[in-house]
């Protein structure tokens, strides 16, 4: 049993102390807000401390689900004291003390949470992808989206950092798992054209509905398209080769592979499949690291970071009406 302290009760947070305490971790929870303390000792029957230094001195390690825009200064503070940590995506909503960050993580054991490369048809996808060599890629389009108001159904999603752009909120910032997935599948990117949209009546100052074209070092091209106005839930993946095209759909976990020929089923996931078993099967990972530091992590501090860089030149270049070369940090 391990001692975890987990920063944030939002609706990740609250997955994160419920995933742990089925582990059998001993779970403490830090939030500034003592009266949001009370209803987490009372819903979840764990220690709470709205004290960040106390309670990471009574830590192992550190899992950050707070508000983007504080992800990276509790990071810094852990790993500080040489604490294993786990921050939730996207690291931060800006570059600021990313050098820092990035100098305290070569010791600790960090791990970035992007629970979709656990999925079992998409490390299918990702391994077949693997095979190919670059130059047969022909390209990519991924798309993610849901209607804000049918995110968090007990959440008023107008009080929330994820209807602020200054607090690492909108679709892009918020659905920011399809670029780590380009990244993880084809690479480094070296270029970023953006268009970030506010395209509906939400009561948010965030983009909404935004559309990316992504340049790769290795010469692939691929576009994103993610927003927070869909009726329904969509996560879409298309992949085209010299050969055939790989198809996924998140609803259903259905992974195809077409051709002149037809169809063929590669990965299908079972009906009664948990969108919580992504979550599962991440924090079991990190926590197998916690006694084998030799373990790679799911997704690195690395990749990360490159997915953040990415999201800042894409507001820059929304900005700017042209493509921006990506500033690497590493």
């Amino acid at each position: 049993m391990n001692n975890i302290l987990v920063c944030g009760a939002g609706a990740v947070g609250k997955r994160h102390i419920k995933n742990l305490i089925s582990f059998g971790e001993n779970v403490l929870v830090w939030r500034e807000r003592k009266l949001k303390l009370k209803e987490i000792r009372d819903n979840f029957g764990v220690q709470t401390c709205s004290d960040l230094e106390k309670a990471l001195n009574r830590s192992k390690a550190v899992i950050i689900a707070t508000a983007t825009d504080r992800h990276v200064n509790i990071a810094i503070a852990a790993l500080k004291l040489k604490k294993s940590v786990f921050i939730e995506k996207p690291i931060s909503n800006n570059l600021k003390n990313i050098d820092q960050l990035i100098k305290l993580s070569e010791c600790n054991i960090v791990e970035v949470g992007h629970q979709l490369r656990t999925h079992p048809s998409i490390k299918i996808l990702n391994s077949n992808i693997k095979k190919i060599h670059p130059r047969f890629v022909m390209g990519y389009r991924f798309a993610m989206g849901q209607n804000l108001k049918n995110w968090r159904l007990n959440h008023d999603y107008k009080s929330s950092y994820t209807s602020k752009s200054s607090r690492g909120g909108g679709a892009l910032f918020e659905l920011v798992h399809q670029i780590d997935l380009a990244i993880w599948m084809f690479g480094p990117v070296s270029k970023v054209f953006a268009v970030l949209d506010k395209r509906s009546s939400l009561s948010i100052n965030a983009d909404d509905f935004s559309n990316l074209i992504l340049k790769h070092d290795n010469g692939i091209t691929g576009q994103i398209q993610v927003d927070m106005v869909s009726p329904s839930y969509r996560g879409e993946m298309e992949i085209i080769t010299n050969k055939n095209i790989f198809n996924f759909d998140l609803n259903n976990g259905e992974l195809l592979s077409r051709d002149n020929k037809g169809k063929k089923i590669l990965s299908k996931i079972p009906n009664n499949y948990n969108r919580n078993y992504l979550f599962l099967n991440h924090m079991k990972h990190f926590l197998s690291r916690l006694d084998d530091r030799k373990l790679n992590p799911i997704c690195s501090i690395k990749d990360g970071i490159h997915s953040l860089e990415i999201l800042v030149a894409a507001h820059e270049s929304n900005i700017k009406e042209k493509a921006i070369k990506i500033r690497r940090s590493f």
